[in-house]
């Protein structure tokens, strides 16, 4: 398996009236697991979740259709990664559990859930 620095991490953050807490979510990821590229993945939301991801430094998709799914489907659609983390944007995890959960997975063979693509 590939070193840790060579490896494309995408944090993907399905987003749907998030304002409040989504620029901690990236700041968060962006000082545990600085080499990955956030994206936050806006779901019609009607308050200022796009443009607060967009202020942390995330890269903000808009993602038309409704929906949970939706936005899932559009994130393995539109993100290249060989690592993808996904979080919510709630806060509701803190992310040096969810960035060591990551280097663990690293260092063990992929698995299903795991979110690690092989090739």
């Amino acid at each position: 398996m590939a070193e840790i620095s060579q490896l494309r991490i995408a944090v993907v953050v399905p987003c749907y009236n998030e304002a409040a807490t989504i620029a901690h979510v990236v700041r968060d990821f962006r000082f545990h697991l600085p080499s990955a590229e956030i994206y936050a993945f806006n779901n019609n939301s009607t308050d200022d979740t796009g443009a607060a991801a967009r202020a942390a430094g995330a890269q903000v998709i808009d993602v038309p259709l409704q929906g949970k799914g939706n936005v899932v489907r559009r994130m393995f659609a539109d993100v290249e990664a060989d690592v993808y983390v996904m979080v919510d944007g709630r806060r509701d995890l803190r992310c040096r559990r969810r960035a060591g959960a990551d280097r663990s997975a690293r260092r063990k063979p992929p698995r299903h859930g795991r979110g690690l693509a092989s090739e």
